[in-house]
């Protein structure tokens, strides 16, 4: 009989710690009770209890161990820019987003296409985006509506790709301000008549 009452007394006592260690780290997370999870459910109420989500405060006090978005509160000091344009810790030796070394970083340079002006990066061999050799010496660059020919040479003057592409050559060239509207858009409506 004794030790059944010892024993007894021993859930008691248990099931009293887990409830009051179980109503605190509810309301730690900003739930109101616990303690009936603990008490009742010992360890397993501990568990549940621990793995609810934070509710008491509204901010996240998450912070990226890798590059991304840096809190306002860190110092300029402790940040490096790759040239891809992510800002990366200081600890960092490399963009997660470009997978490039911070050296490799600082020892980049863009080049300008010769033949339509979009920067690229030294290691290319070929522009990205006209596809042609960056080595090679580049047909001068109109500078004006009339140094522009009536009909843009085209491989295929069938095929609308090419009328297409046309309009995005004279799209960047009036981007980089050789075209003025009006140009652009005589250019345009004339290309356009064709298809």
């Amino acid at each position: 009989m004794g030790y059944l009452i010892g024993w007894i007394i021993g859930i008691i006592i248990s099931g009293l710690v887990f409830g009051f260690i179980t109503q605190h780290v509810a309301e730690s997370k900003g739930y109101s009770g616990g303690f009936a999870w603990g008490f009742w459910l010992g360890l397993i109420g501990l568990l549940v209890v621990g793995f609810r989500p934070n509710i008491k405060s509204t901010e996240s006090s998450y912070e990226p161990m890798y590059g991304g978005a840096l809190s306002s509160k860190e110092n300029s000091k402790s940040r490096w820019t790759c040239v891809c344009g992510t800002v990366n810790r200081e600890g960092l030796n490399y963009c997660p987003v470009c997978r490039r070394t911070r050296e490799e970083s600082k020892k980049r340079e863009d080049i300008r296409c010769p033949h339509c002006g979009a920067m690229n990066n030294s290691t290319r061999k070929v522009c990205v985006l006209c596809d042609k050799p960056l080595d090679a010496p580049a047909a001068p660059m109109p500078t004006s509506a009339a140094e522009i020919p009536k009909e843009m040479p085209t491989q295929n003057k069938t095929s609308e790709n090419t009328e297409i592409e046309l309009i995005e050559k004279l799209a960047k060239l009036h981007e980089q301000g050789i075209l003025t509207d009006e140009e652009f858009n005589q250019k345009k409506s004339d290309i356009l008549a064709k298809i």
